[in-house]
């Protein structure tokens, strides 16, 4: 098996799922009011929603539905997108906020 098929199994990236969660966790962040700083909020809530549904999708891997699991997927994907563009917008034009890849 090479090295890149081992970074495509699932257990790995349940690992991989299992660690990031623990170390933001571990962090203890202490969130804004929601009136004043709302992008905080939709940060963590975008953030619990990728694990969520990265979890899910190594469900159905593993159960043997791998399009459905596609399906679960593109929500990431969207997601992802969803808050590259909120966090683009929130810099302003030429602000010092940078897009996250």
């Amino acid at each position: 098996m090479s090295e890149l098929d081992d970074l495509r199994s699932p257990v790995v990236t349940k690992a991989f799922l299992d660690d990031t969660e623990k170390n933001i966790n571990a962090r203890n962040f202490d969130l804004h009011p929601r009136d004043t700083h709302p992008f905080d909020w939709i940060a963590a809530e975008c953030l619990s929603k990728c694990f969520a549904v990265s979890r899910a999708a190594l469900l159905l891997i593993g159960s043997g539905y791998p399009d459905e699991a596609f399906a679960a997927v593109r929500s990431l994907v969207e997601c992802s997108a969803n808050f590259e563009i909120y966090y683009r917008r929130k810099g302003g034009p030429g602000g010092a906020v940078e897009a996250i890849h």
